[in-house]
């Protein structure tokens, strides 16, 4: 019996190849200034993606395998112009990809936010799925658990010094 065989593994997008996107929005109801919603929307996203592997320590890299994989909607997803109540906001003007609300909107454009209880369930089919929910502010016993880390952390040092 030989000795392990040590390899890093690389995964990253296949040179070339674009992504393939599309989402198709529905607004079935009035803007009803609640977070309730106000339509549905289906959505798919190609990623082409390489595995490579190389001997750990350097040395040539080798493809072992080239493949894409598709997330997608299972079922149409619920969305508002407001947000829900315990929704994480983060303000940035128009473009911003790292801020959910936008200021100033442009005329003509509206933010977007996910709701219902569970979210959207995002699929691979046969392999994997994941749900996707707006990101909610921290409860207060989160805040207090952070707090006693901290807390603890500073006594451990004291009693070093």
């Amino acid at each position: 019996m030989g000795l392990p065989y040590l390899v890093d593994v690389f995964v990253g997008l296949t040179p070339g190849m674009h992504s393939t996107v599309e989402m198709t929005i529905n607004h079935e109801n009035a803007d009803n200034g609640t977070p309730d919603p106000e339509g549905t929307f289906t959505s798919f996203f190609d990623v082409f993606f390489d595995i490579e592997i190389a001997p750990v320590g350097g040395g040539q890299k080798s493809l072992i395998r080239r493949d894409m994989m598709r997330l997608e909607t299972a079922l149409p997803g619920l969305w508002s112009h407001e947000p829900p109540p315990s929704a994480f906001l983060v303000i940035g003007p128009p473009g911003d990809q790292k801020a959910n609300i936008h200021v100033p909107l442009p005329q003509g454009f509206d933010d977007f936010f996910i709701v219902g209880i569970d979210g959207v369930m995002e699929v691979h089919p046969g392999v994997a799925q994941h749900n996707a929910k707006t990101t909610v502010v921290p409860e207060p016993s989160t805040m207090l658990m952070l707090g006693v880390g901290l807390g603890g952390l500073l006594f451990c040092r004291r009693r070093k010094e």
